[in-house]
């Protein structure tokens, strides 16, 4: 029997829309303390809870990203676990769907693949029909690309002075842009599969409908045995 993962879709779905919200903000305010470094004395007291601000946001962000994480993996490990409840062979184990993630060189392909079995698998279960999932490309492949930023924005944060900082306020206004765009893209990714999976659990709803009812175990006497 499939397990109801509405709850944990949606959940998802808000919660890396929030991420793309928040980091397209954050990306905002990073290039205004860019620019006000470059116009103004580097020890103002505006300057001071400029860089409070940006800690802060630091610290937002990084909270977020954990957390989407986290419901993200719960969801999708659910997800997988229904494909095979409605008797179809997966191809890996429902906890690979979070375990994938942490693996060294197949983390960089299995979560893709099995994120596409969802896709697919769901979609044809629930409607019958199979779509293009370029979208879901483009999940992926940002997802990598943003694993490459990271790694420049660790060699920048060894920048001193002024101007290292406001090179590293830049480029993290263009990687929090970047953030923006493949948290909105994964939030797009939850929502696609989300419609598959509630017309998935209302196709098996249908089809239980249609069963025998289940017999009693036990049967009492009805008043007309009694009465024999």
């Amino acid at each position: 029997m499939i397990r109801d993962n509405a709850g944990r879709g949606q959940m998802a779905y808000t919660v890396f829309l929030g991420l793309s919200l928040f980091s397209l903000a954050f990306a905002a305010f990073s290039m205004a303390y860019a620019t006000y470094l470059r116009q103004t004395d580097f020890s103002s007291t505006t300057v001071e809870i400029l860089s409070i601000f940006q800690s802060l946001g630091t610290i937002t962000q990084f909270i977020l990203l954990i957390l989407s994480i986290v419901v993200f993996m719960r969801w999708l490990r659910r997800a997988y676990y229904n494909l095979a409840a409605t008797g179809f062979e997966t191809n890996y184990a429902d906890n690979q769907a979070v375990i994938a993630w942490f693996l060294p060189v197949m983390s960089m392909y299995r979560p893709y693949r099995i994120t596409r079995e969802v896709w697919q698998v769901t979609q044809g279960l629930g409607t019958g029909v199979g779509s293009s999932h370029g979208l879901l490309r483009l999940w992926w492949a940002l997802f990598l690309l943003r694993g490459l930023l990271g790694l420049l924005i660790t060699f920048l944060g060894k920048g001193v002075g002024v101007e290292g900082l406001r090179t590293v306020l830049l480029f993290t206004a263009c990687t929090s842009a970047f953030d923006a765009v493949a948290a909105y893209t994964t939030a797009r990714v939850i929502q696609r599969i989300v419609g598959f999976e509630q017309q998935l659990a209302l196709k098996v709803q249908v089809a239980d409908l249609g069963q025998a009812a289940p017999e009693h175990n036990h049967l009492g006497a009805t008043e007309q045995d009694l009465y024999l």
